[in-house]
């Protein structure tokens, strides 16, 4: 599939970008997306105001707001800046600049705004509040008390910061403490699933698991389908051992998030326990589909294949386990017993010395605080559900867009298609376009002719039109290709160059063309060649094989022709781009991503393109600068691509 832009429409739609923007009008439907979490929306209303009104503050500060709940930290940085650098006095910007700039891991500049917020406006408790959840971040739990202590001085009605303060009295060790707040900001709020929750916490830490189910019951009742709740319900469940209610529940999150390889691992050790076996393989099976790096997965799932007798399938576990974390002492343990079983006496012994090696050593060095330490630790209980505070996928967000499932790759190429009137989305999208015409309203005589958006998209000057038998062609020539006919496509235009005037378009159909027709041979084949970003925010590999790769050669030639003809064509620098990266020239296909964003600053999928490209070279600070303009731009995909690959790891 390739994207269209279409080339030829009614003059009469011509350009009323000039028209009087209705800015009250923008900013109220603005703010009323943002109280109805329409963010994509929110931020297409405030770009519109800003490019209106440059100068406006209240837009740039809007619009960080609607990109800072799209986890766009990056880009609601930049509109924060803008607004406070409008108005250096603006309290609000300084205050959630600051909680951006924590998002970003940069506690003390996120302490400094938070302290400039206060300055300007020392009686706003919420101020005073988010500095509290700061310190709780960076688990400095008496310094957090303190700021939320001064927010309730000044406001004593405000739950989230009872709710906040209760984490840190639980981190200090004053549970009755944390449960009164609790249960104060419960009073104030009895809609707060979330304050029920973590009252849940504590009730299951002091192994209350009844008063806990109980709490979570009402908690789901006030928010059904949080997958969250659900979780930490089967696992009170499973500490009553009420293993059918527990079942339920994993059940139940699993038509919600299939996906998700915690519940599928946590139902594994449960079915294990219970002596069901094959069916513990499977959803042992399905988590290392979902997260192929977990050692425990591996681990357990092979405990689960010897209680079968499969010694073969244990071995590969146990190989696996040991590959990811070479100092698994039980894992050596497992694999001597394991080679045992299957005659291989001389590597049960190798296996055997070497995880006595491993505990020795461990005995002698207990300084080991890491994540690792138990899996060095024979004496450790390596089967257990995972604990109830475990990392887990929240679903509060998940109908925002950020958390929807998308395949992350790169957006296609432009083609042209003929058109009277263009869809509306299209048009901030082309660097050029043309409009044509109509002589007599009853015929379909057209007399086109050449129209830009700005000076800096220009055509040559002696491009002013495109003639009759031009259009003709190009109609035909495109609804061959659209039909995947290429060879037929390529033909006909080839057997008409002559006709074409304007031969910076032919030489873009060509190389278009040829592009789609390399990639459509190529896809008959049984290697994908699809470049895509592991799920690893650290690692970034190519899934295609790469000793194999399209061969965009002729595509490449037709496109830099058109290019030599009308170096002004920013789309046909982007779709000589997309056909770099599918070749693996990562530093051309940025190269020429960059030459399409000067030409014309407002093509969203090259900012998109190039960003993936940066982020799979590792550049992720720029890739996700990219990746924010293109979301502000209009795709929402970014925002997706945000929340996997440009959020701290703090």
């Amino acid at each position: 599939m390739y994207r269209k832009i279409l080339i030829l429409f009614l003059l009469i739609m011509s350009l009323q970008s000039q028209a009087q923007l209705n800015v009250a009008y923008y900013i109220g439907s603005g703010r009323y997306d943002l109280y109805k979490e329409n963010y994509i929306s929110a931020v297409a209303r405030f770009t519109a105001v800003i490019n209106s009104k440059p100068k406006l503050t209240e837009a740039w500060f809007l619009r960080g707001i609607a990109k800072y709940n799209l986890n766009d930290f990056r880009g609601a940085m930049e509109d924060f800046s803008m607004a406070i650098k409008i108005n250096p006095f603006y309290s609000d910007a300084f205050h959630y600049r600051g909680l951006t700039f924590e998002q970003l891991g940069d506690f003390n500049n996120a302490k400094e705004d938070l302290a400039a917020a206060m300055e300007l406006n020392p009686a706003n408790s919420h101020i005073y509040a988010d500095m509290g959840v700061i310190h709780i971040m960076h688990e400095e739990h008496e310094k957090a008390l303190e700021y939320f202590n001064e927010s309730l001085k000044i406001e004593k009605t405000l739950p989230d910061t009872y709710f906040n303060r209760a984490i840190s009295h639980v981190h200090l060790g004053d549970t009755v403490q944390a449960i009164n707040d609790l249960k104060t900001g419960i009073r104030l709020n009895p809609f707060s699933a979330e304050a029920l929750r973590r009252l849940a916490i504590i009730q299951y830490e002091q192994k209350n698991y009844s008063e806990a189910i109980i709490n979570l019951n009402q908690a789901l009742k006030l928010d059904e389908g949080n997958t969250l709740i659900m979780f930490q319900r089967a696992i009170s469940y499973y500490q009553l051992e009420n293993f059918d209610k527990a079942l339920d529940d994993l059940q139940a999150i699993l038509k919600i998030d299939s996906t998700n390889a915690l519940v599928y691992y946590n139902r594994a050790v449960l079915l294990t326990e219970l002596g069901r076996y094959n069916e513990a393989i499977d959803d042992y099976t399905e988590a290392i589909n979902n997260n192929p790096d977990n050692i425990l997965t591996y681990y357990n799932r092979a405990g689960a294949k010897i209680a079968l007798n499969n010694y073969q399938g244990a071995l590969y576990d146990y190989n696996r386990a040991i590959e990811i974390f070479p100092d698994f002492a039980t894992a050596y343990l497992n694999r001597s017993y394991v080679k045992q079983m299957l005659g291989d006496d001389k590597g049960a012994y190798l296996d055997h010395l070497k995880a006595e090696e491993m505990i020795a050593k461990y005995r002698t060095d207990s300084s080991d605080t890491t994540e690792y330490a138990q899996l060095r630790d024979t004496a450790a209980d390596l089967k257990q559900m995972l604990d109830f505070n475990s990392e887990f996928s929240n679903s509060f967000t998940r109908g925002r867009i950020q958390n929807q499932a998308v395949d992350i790759k790169l957006q296609p190429n432009y083609s042209v298609q003929v058109a009277k009137v263009p869809p509306a989305e299209n048009l901030p999208f082309i660097s050029s376009f043309f409009a044509y015409n109509q002589s007599d309203e009853h015929t379909n005589n057209i007399y086109p002719r050449l129209m830009v958006k700005d000076t800096t998209a220009a055509q040559p000057s002696t491009v002013d039109s495109l003639l009759q038998p031009e259009l003709f062609i190009v109609q035909k020539v495109i609804a061959q290709a659209q039909q995947a006919n290429y060879n037929k496509a390529l033909e006909l235009l080839r057997e008409s160059k002559e006709v074409f005037k304007t031969l910076w378009l032919y030489y873009f159909l060509e190389g278009t063309i040829e592009a789609s027709m390399a990639e459509y041979v190529f896809s008959m084949s049984e290697i994908s060649t699809t470049i895509k970003l592991t799920e690893d925010k650290t690692t970034y590999r190519a899934t295609s094989d790469t000793r194999t790769v399209v061969d965009y050669s002729k595509a490449e030639q037709g496109l830099n022709n058109s290019i030599e003809l009308n170096p002004n064509f920013s789309l046909c620098y982007y779709n000589k781009a997309n056909i770099m990266a599918l070749s693996q020239r990562f530093r051309e296909a940025i190269d020429d991503y960059s030459k399409a964003i000067s030409i014309d600053e407002s093509l969203p999928q090259a900012y998109y393109n190039r960003g993936l490209t940066l982020i799979y070279l590792k550049e992720v600070e720029r890739g996700c600068l990219d990746i924010s303009k293109a979301g502000q731009l209009g795709i929402s995909d970014s925002y997706n691509v945000i929340k996997r690959y440009c959020e701290t790891k703090k």
